[in-house]
Protein backbone atom coordinates (compact mmCIF):
# COMPACT_ATOMS: atom_id res chain seq x y z
CA UNK A 1 0.00 0.00 0.00
CA UNK A 2 2.74 2.45 1.02
CA UNK A 3 4.82 1.60 -2.06
CA UNK A 4 1.81 2.19 -4.34
CA UNK A 5 1.27 5.64 -2.84
CA UNK A 6 4.99 6.43 -3.23
CA UNK A 7 5.07 5.30 -6.88
CA UNK A 8 1.93 7.32 -7.70
CA UNK A 9 3.56 10.37 -6.13
CA UNK A 10 6.63 9.94 -8.37
CA UNK A 11 4.40 9.65 -11.46
CA UNK A 12 2.55 12.84 -10.59
CA UNK A 13 5.96 14.60 -10.44
CA UNK A 14 6.72 13.37 -13.97
CA UNK A 15 9.33 10.84 -12.94
CA UNK A 16 9.20 7.88 -15.31
CA UNK A 17 9.20 4.27 -14.20
CA UNK A 18 12.58 3.73 -15.94
CA UNK A 19 14.19 6.51 -13.91
CA UNK A 20 12.60 5.20 -10.71
CA UNK A 21 13.83 1.65 -11.42
CA UNK A 22 17.33 2.97 -12.16
CA UNK A 23 17.40 4.90 -8.87
CA UNK A 24 16.24 1.86 -6.90
CA UNK A 25 18.91 -0.27 -8.58
CA UNK A 26 21.64 2.22 -7.61
CA UNK A 27 20.35 2.38 -4.03
CA UNK A 28 20.50 -1.42 -3.86
CA UNK A 29 24.12 -1.37 -5.08
CA UNK A 30 25.03 1.26 -2.48
CA UNK A 31 23.40 -0.56 0.45
CA UNK A 32 26.69 -2.06 1.58
CA UNK A 33 28.44 1.32 1.48
CA UNK A 34 25.60 3.01 3.38
CA UNK A 35 25.70 0.21 5.93
CA UNK A 36 29.45 0.77 6.42
CA UNK A 37 28.86 4.49 6.99
CA UNK A 38 26.09 3.73 9.50
CA UNK A 39 28.37 1.23 11.26
CA UNK A 40 31.14 3.83 11.60
CA UNK A 41 28.63 6.36 12.96
CA UNK A 42 27.30 3.82 15.44
CA UNK A 43 30.83 2.89 16.54
CA UNK A 44 31.70 6.55 17.13
CA UNK A 45 28.47 7.06 19.03
CA UNK A 46 29.30 4.12 21.29
CA UNK A 47 32.81 5.52 21.76
CA UNK A 48 31.36 8.84 22.97
CA UNK A 49 28.86 7.09 25.26
CA UNK A 50 31.69 4.95 26.66
CA UNK A 51 33.77 8.08 27.32
CA UNK A 52 30.82 9.72 29.08
CA UNK A 53 30.47 6.64 31.30
CA UNK A 54 34.21 6.57 31.98
CA UNK A 55 34.16 10.23 32.98
CA UNK A 56 31.01 9.69 35.07
CA UNK A 57 28.86 12.27 33.36
CA UNK A 58 25.66 12.81 35.39
CA UNK A 59 22.62 15.08 35.54
CA UNK A 60 24.54 17.58 37.65
CA UNK A 61 26.86 18.23 34.69
CA UNK A 62 23.99 19.86 32.79
CA UNK A 63 23.23 22.53 35.40
CA UNK A 64 23.49 26.17 34.35
CA UNK A 65 26.75 27.98 35.02
CA UNK A 66 27.66 31.54 35.93
CA UNK A 67 29.57 32.03 32.69
CA UNK A 68 32.79 32.91 34.52
CA UNK A 69 34.17 29.38 34.31
CA UNK A 70 34.60 28.99 38.08
CA UNK A 71 33.63 25.53 39.36
CA UNK A 72 31.95 24.80 36.01
CA UNK A 73 31.47 21.05 36.35
CA UNK A 74 29.74 20.72 32.98
CA UNK A 75 32.60 22.37 31.07
CA UNK A 76 35.23 20.36 32.92
CA UNK A 77 33.41 17.09 32.22
CA UNK A 78 32.95 17.99 28.55
CA UNK A 79 36.71 18.48 28.23
CA UNK A 80 37.34 15.17 30.02
CA UNK A 81 35.06 13.43 27.51
CA UNK A 82 36.86 15.04 24.54
CA UNK A 83 40.24 13.96 25.93
CA UNK A 84 38.99 10.40 26.42
CA UNK A 85 37.48 10.18 22.93
CA UNK A 86 40.57 11.52 21.15
CA UNK A 87 43.09 9.82 23.50
CA UNK A 88 44.84 13.04 24.56
CA UNK A 89 46.22 14.12 27.91
CA UNK A 90 43.74 16.99 28.10
CA UNK A 91 41.35 19.00 25.94
CA UNK A 92 40.27 22.63 25.66
CA UNK A 93 36.68 23.03 24.45
CA UNK A 94 35.41 26.60 24.16
CA UNK A 95 32.68 28.21 22.06
CA UNK A 96 35.02 31.20 21.73
CA UNK A 97 37.34 29.10 19.49
CA UNK A 98 35.60 29.84 16.23
CA UNK A 99 37.63 27.93 13.61
CA UNK A 100 40.64 25.72 12.94
CA UNK A 101 42.99 28.65 12.36
CA UNK A 102 41.87 30.16 15.66
CA UNK A 103 42.57 26.88 17.47
CA UNK A 104 46.02 26.48 15.87
CA UNK A 105 46.95 30.09 16.58
CA UNK A 106 45.97 29.62 20.22
CA UNK A 107 48.06 26.43 20.50
CA UNK A 108 51.13 27.94 18.77
CA UNK A 109 51.11 31.19 20.73
CA UNK A 110 50.63 29.34 24.01
CA UNK A 111 53.62 27.01 23.51
CA UNK A 112 56.22 28.93 21.47
CA UNK A 113 58.54 31.45 23.06
CA UNK A 114 60.92 34.09 21.60
CA UNK A 115 63.92 32.34 20.06
CA UNK A 116 61.98 29.15 19.25
CA UNK A 117 61.62 27.87 15.71
CA UNK A 118 58.40 26.58 14.15
CA UNK A 119 59.06 23.81 11.61
CA UNK A 120 56.41 22.79 9.08
CA UNK A 121 57.17 19.28 7.82
CA UNK A 122 54.49 19.31 5.09
CA UNK A 123 55.31 22.41 3.08
CA UNK A 124 53.69 25.81 3.23
CA UNK A 125 50.65 26.07 5.53
CA UNK A 126 47.29 27.28 4.28
CA UNK A 127 46.78 31.00 3.70
CA UNK A 128 45.11 32.08 6.97
CA UNK A 129 47.99 30.59 9.00
CA UNK A 130 50.52 32.63 7.00
CA UNK A 131 49.51 35.78 8.88
CA UNK A 132 49.56 33.95 12.24
CA UNK A 133 53.12 32.73 11.59
CA UNK A 134 54.33 35.92 9.93
CA UNK A 135 55.04 34.54 6.46
CA UNK A 136 52.84 37.41 5.38
CA UNK A 137 53.44 40.43 7.64
CA UNK A 138 50.70 40.81 10.23
CA UNK A 139 50.29 42.57 13.56
CA UNK A 140 50.82 40.21 16.49
CA UNK A 141 52.27 37.39 14.39
CA UNK A 142 54.72 34.83 15.78
CA UNK A 143 57.50 36.50 13.79
CA UNK A 144 56.93 39.76 15.66
CA UNK A 145 57.62 37.90 18.89
CA UNK A 146 60.97 36.55 17.66
CA UNK A 147 59.77 33.09 16.64
CA UNK A 148 61.43 31.91 13.42
CA UNK A 149 59.83 29.69 10.82
CA UNK A 150 61.17 26.98 8.53
CA UNK A 151 59.43 24.52 6.23
CA UNK A 152 60.19 21.23 4.49
CA UNK A 153 58.56 21.31 1.07
CA UNK A 154 56.68 18.31 -0.26
CA UNK A 155 57.54 16.63 -3.53
CA UNK A 156 55.46 17.20 -6.65
CA UNK A 157 53.40 14.07 -5.91
CA UNK A 158 52.48 15.38 -2.45
CA UNK A 159 54.69 12.96 -0.51
CA UNK A 160 57.44 13.83 1.94
CA UNK A 161 60.88 14.62 0.51
CA UNK A 162 63.14 12.67 2.86
CA UNK A 163 66.13 13.33 0.60
CA UNK A 164 66.17 17.13 0.90
CA UNK A 165 68.79 18.97 2.94
CA UNK A 166 66.07 20.43 5.19
CA UNK A 167 65.18 16.90 6.33
CA UNK A 168 68.48 16.92 8.23
CA UNK A 169 69.13 18.69 11.51
CA UNK A 170 71.59 21.05 9.79
CA UNK A 171 71.84 23.33 12.83
CA UNK A 172 72.97 20.41 15.03
CA UNK A 173 75.47 19.35 12.35
CA UNK A 174 76.96 22.85 12.26
CA UNK A 175 77.19 22.99 16.06
CA UNK A 176 78.89 19.59 16.26
CA UNK A 177 81.34 20.45 13.47
CA UNK A 178 82.23 23.75 15.16
CA UNK A 179 82.81 21.94 18.45
CA UNK A 180 85.07 19.36 16.79
CA UNK A 181 87.14 22.07 15.11
CA UNK A 182 87.61 23.74 18.52
CA UNK A 183 89.00 20.48 19.85
CA UNK A 184 85.94 19.66 21.96
CA UNK A 185 84.53 16.17 22.38
CA UNK A 186 81.18 15.58 20.71
CA UNK A 187 78.62 12.84 21.38
CA UNK A 188 77.70 11.84 17.82
CA UNK A 189 74.13 10.63 17.26
CA UNK A 190 73.24 7.51 15.31
CA UNK A 191 70.07 7.29 13.22
CA UNK A 192 68.30 3.99 13.76
CA UNK A 193 66.69 3.18 10.42
CA UNK A 194 64.68 0.34 11.93
CA UNK A 195 62.95 2.59 14.51
CA UNK A 196 63.18 5.83 12.52
CA UNK A 197 64.72 7.67 15.48
CA UNK A 198 67.99 9.41 16.33
CA UNK A 199 69.85 7.73 19.18
CA UNK A 200 72.83 8.64 21.36
CA UNK A 201 75.04 5.71 22.31
CA UNK A 202 78.03 7.44 23.82
CA UNK A 203 79.98 7.69 20.55
CA UNK A 204 82.37 10.41 21.71
CA UNK A 205 84.58 11.91 19.03
CA UNK A 206 87.51 14.29 19.45
CA UNK A 207 89.66 15.46 16.54
CA UNK A 208 93.41 15.24 16.97
CA UNK A 209 95.81 17.64 15.29
CA UNK A 210 96.47 15.35 12.30
CA UNK A 211 93.08 13.62 12.16
CA UNK A 212 90.88 13.59 9.05
CA UNK A 213 87.13 14.12 9.44
CA UNK A 214 85.01 12.24 6.86
CA UNK A 215 81.53 13.63 6.11
CA UNK A 216 79.51 11.20 3.97
CA UNK A 217 76.05 11.48 2.44
CA UNK A 218 74.08 12.70 -0.56
CA UNK A 219 74.60 16.32 0.52
CA UNK A 220 78.34 15.95 1.09
CA UNK A 221 79.18 18.06 -1.99
CA UNK A 222 76.63 20.76 -1.12
CA UNK A 223 78.32 23.81 0.41
CA UNK A 224 75.12 24.61 2.34
CA UNK A 225 75.87 21.60 4.54
CA UNK A 226 79.57 22.35 5.06
CA UNK A 227 79.50 26.16 4.94
CA UNK A 228 80.85 26.42 8.50
CA UNK A 229 83.94 24.36 7.66
CA UNK A 230 87.05 26.13 6.32
CA UNK A 231 87.06 25.95 2.51
CA UNK A 232 90.79 25.30 2.33
CA UNK A 233 90.39 22.27 4.62
CA UNK A 234 87.73 20.55 2.49
CA UNK A 235 88.54 17.85 -0.06
CA UNK A 236 85.49 16.64 -1.98
CA UNK A 237 85.24 13.08 -3.28
CA UNK A 238 82.38 11.95 -5.56
CA UNK A 239 81.78 8.18 -5.28
CA UNK A 240 79.56 6.39 -7.79
CA UNK A 241 79.07 2.79 -8.89
CA UNK A 242 79.57 2.82 -12.67
CA UNK A 243 79.12 -0.59 -14.28
CA UNK A 244 82.14 -1.75 -16.29
CA UNK A 245 80.75 -4.74 -18.21
CA UNK A 246 78.15 -5.36 -20.92
CA UNK A 247 75.72 -8.20 -21.52
CA UNK A 248 76.83 -8.31 -25.15
CA UNK A 249 78.11 -5.93 -27.82
CA UNK A 250 74.84 -4.04 -27.92
CA UNK A 251 73.45 -4.14 -24.35
CA UNK A 252 75.19 -2.69 -21.33
CA UNK A 253 74.46 -3.45 -17.68
CA UNK A 254 72.52 -0.45 -16.32
CA UNK A 255 74.33 1.24 -13.49
CA UNK A 256 70.99 2.03 -11.82
CA UNK A 257 70.07 -1.69 -11.68
CA UNK A 258 73.31 -2.53 -9.94
CA UNK A 259 72.78 0.23 -7.42
CA UNK A 260 69.17 -0.79 -6.80
CA UNK A 261 70.21 -4.38 -6.11
CA UNK A 262 72.90 -3.11 -3.73
CA UNK A 263 70.27 -1.09 -1.88
CA UNK A 264 67.76 -3.96 -1.70
CA UNK A 265 70.35 -6.23 -0.07
CA UNK A 266 71.72 -3.58 2.30
CA UNK A 267 68.36 -2.17 3.44
CA UNK A 268 66.93 -5.61 4.17
CA UNK A 269 69.90 -6.28 6.44
CA UNK A 270 70.35 -2.91 8.15
CA UNK A 271 67.05 -1.04 7.87
CA UNK A 272 64.41 -3.74 8.23
CA UNK A 273 63.09 -2.78 4.78
CA UNK A 274 61.52 -5.30 2.40
CA UNK A 275 62.55 -5.52 -1.24
CA UNK A 276 59.11 -4.22 -2.21
CA UNK A 277 59.51 -1.16 0.00
CA UNK A 278 62.96 -0.44 -1.42
CA UNK A 279 61.69 -0.74 -5.00
CA UNK A 280 58.73 1.48 -4.09
CA UNK A 281 61.09 4.19 -2.81
CA UNK A 282 63.54 3.92 -5.70
CA UNK A 283 61.97 6.62 -7.86
CA UNK A 284 62.17 8.99 -4.89
CA UNK A 285 65.84 8.10 -4.42
CA UNK A 286 66.53 8.75 -8.11
CA UNK A 287 64.77 12.13 -7.92
CA UNK A 288 66.90 12.94 -4.89
CA UNK A 289 70.07 12.16 -6.84
CA UNK A 290 69.00 14.31 -9.77
CA UNK A 291 68.22 17.19 -7.44
CA UNK A 292 70.79 16.93 -4.65
CA UNK A 293 73.85 15.05 -5.98
CA UNK A 294 74.38 15.40 -9.71
CA UNK A 295 74.18 19.25 -9.77
CA UNK A 296 77.18 19.32 -7.39
CA UNK A 297 79.31 16.47 -8.81
CA UNK A 298 81.47 18.80 -10.90
CA UNK A 299 82.61 20.54 -7.72
CA UNK A 300 84.32 17.34 -6.52
CA UNK A 301 88.10 17.28 -6.37
CA UNK A 302 88.21 13.63 -7.46
CA UNK A 303 85.77 10.91 -8.59
CA UNK A 304 85.94 7.30 -7.36
CA UNK A 305 84.18 4.37 -9.06
CA UNK A 306 83.08 1.89 -6.40
CA UNK A 307 81.65 -0.76 -8.74
CA UNK A 308 83.28 -4.20 -8.67
CA UNK A 309 83.27 -6.42 -11.75
CA UNK A 310 82.10 -9.46 -9.73
CA UNK A 311 79.66 -7.79 -7.32
CA UNK A 312 76.39 -8.72 -9.07
CA UNK A 313 77.40 -12.38 -8.99
CA UNK A 314 77.82 -12.07 -5.21
CA UNK A 315 74.69 -9.97 -4.63
CA UNK A 316 72.62 -12.46 -6.64
CA UNK A 317 72.53 -14.96 -3.74
CA UNK A 318 71.29 -12.29 -1.33
CA UNK A 319 68.90 -10.44 -3.64
CA UNK A 320 67.00 -13.33 -5.22
CA UNK A 321 65.23 -14.57 -2.04
CA UNK A 322 64.21 -10.98 -1.24
CA UNK A 323 62.82 -10.42 -4.74
CA UNK A 324 61.01 -13.77 -4.80
CA UNK A 325 59.23 -12.79 -1.56
CA UNK A 326 57.33 -9.96 -3.31
CA UNK A 327 53.69 -10.92 -3.80
CA UNK A 328 52.50 -11.32 -7.40
CA UNK A 329 49.70 -8.80 -6.68
CA UNK A 330 52.08 -6.15 -5.35
CA UNK A 331 52.72 -3.08 -7.55
CA UNK A 332 56.47 -3.76 -7.29
CA UNK A 333 56.14 -7.31 -8.64
CA UNK A 334 56.87 -6.49 -12.29
CA UNK A 335 60.06 -4.63 -11.36
CA UNK A 336 61.10 -7.53 -9.13
CA UNK A 337 60.45 -9.94 -12.02
CA UNK A 338 62.62 -7.80 -14.32
CA UNK A 339 65.47 -7.71 -11.77
CA UNK A 340 65.29 -11.50 -11.34
CA UNK A 341 65.58 -11.89 -15.11
CA UNK A 342 68.54 -9.51 -15.01
CA UNK A 343 70.25 -11.60 -12.31
CA UNK A 344 69.83 -14.74 -14.45
CA UNK A 345 72.77 -13.50 -16.54
CA UNK A 346 75.14 -14.17 -13.62
CA UNK A 347 76.46 -17.29 -11.98
CA UNK A 348 76.48 -17.02 -8.18
CA UNK A 349 79.66 -16.36 -6.22
CA UNK A 350 79.58 -17.17 -2.46
CA UNK A 351 79.93 -14.16 -0.18
CA UNK A 352 82.39 -16.05 2.04
CA UNK A 353 85.04 -15.52 -0.64
CA UNK A 354 84.83 -11.71 -0.35
CA UNK A 355 87.53 -9.92 1.64
CA UNK A 356 86.39 -8.51 4.97
CA UNK A 357 87.58 -5.02 4.00
CA UNK A 358 85.81 -5.02 0.61
CA UNK A 359 83.33 -2.24 -0.12
CA UNK A 360 80.87 -5.01 -1.00
CA UNK A 361 80.72 -5.88 2.71
CA UNK A 362 78.71 -2.68 3.27
CA UNK A 363 75.84 -4.47 1.52
CA UNK A 364 76.22 -8.16 2.42
CA UNK A 365 77.60 -7.64 5.96
CA UNK A 366 80.64 -9.04 7.71
CA UNK A 367 82.90 -6.03 7.21
CA UNK A 368 85.82 -5.23 9.46
CA UNK A 369 84.53 -1.65 9.38
CA UNK A 370 81.46 -0.41 11.24
CA UNK A 371 79.06 -0.21 8.26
Amino acid sequence: MAMDILENSYRRLGISEAVLDFGQKIEEELKTRFWEIDAVAEYNQLKVIGAMQECRVGAECFNSSSGYGYNDLGRDKLEEVYAAVFHTEAALVRPQITCGTHALALALMSNLRPGDELLSISGKPYDTLEEVIGIRPSKGSLAEYGITYRQVDLRGDGNFDFECLEALDVALFHRDMAALLRGDSVDLPVFNFKTGKREYKGRQLTLGRDDILVVEGIHGLNDKLTCTLPEESKFKIFISALTQINIDEHNYLPTTDGRLIRRIVRDARTRNTTAGETIGMWNSVRRGEEKYIFPFQDSADIMFNSALIYELAVLKLYAEPLLFSIDTCAPEYQEAKRLLKFLDYFLPVPGEEIAKNSILREFIGGSVFHV
